[in-house]
């Protein structure tokens, strides 16, 4: 991921480790842990960022991720064809009653959260459509440690 970080400024980068910094306390909370339910494209699963060996790593990860109880992990099979969300990458965040669900696009002009109930609902609406369309959760292993093996392959 290095190259997509050269073109963003510092503020961001601080964001997104301050961001990240309280989701992994929030994740030390066992009586609350975060929910994470994933969709990822094979492609980007099979994209050799770092080499094979990192990326096997990596998936590795995933594998032993899916297996907790607040992880849910999709990979959208390439074949499956186009999506509902072929326009970009977008993560919901629900806070519960607490506050409204935001929406965080990243892009390469920049990063945006939408909060208005309009604009959430269309990307809600989108990931619902795209859970749909994935295989089941339980696949997510076996297709993981398939991609893997290939990786040690090439």
């Amino acid at each position: 991921m290095p190259a997509s970080f050269r073109a963003r400024t510092a503020t961001p980068r601080r964001e997104y480790a301050a961001a990240r910094r309280r989701a992994l306390q929030r994740q030390q909370d066992h009586d609350r842990p975060l929910e994470l339910w994933l969709v990822v494209e094979e492609a980007a699963l099979r994209r050799p960022v770092g080499g094979n060996e990192l990326m096997a790593a990596q998936i590795k990860y995933l594998i032993h991720a899916a297996a907790l109880p607040n992880v849910t992990i999709q990979v959208m099979p390439t074949a499956k064809g186009p999506h509902a969300a072929m326009a970009g990458t977008f993560a919901l965040m629900e806070f519960g009653t607490k506050a409204p669900t935001v929406v965080y696009v990243d892009s390469i002009a920049g990063n945006v959260y939408l909060e208005k109930e309009r604009d959430v609902r269309k990307f809600i609406q989108t990931f619902d459509l795209v859970r749909a369309a994935g295989p089941d959760p339980q696949e997510t292993p076996a297709v993981l440690e398939n991609i893997a093996r290939e990786m040690h392959q090439t």
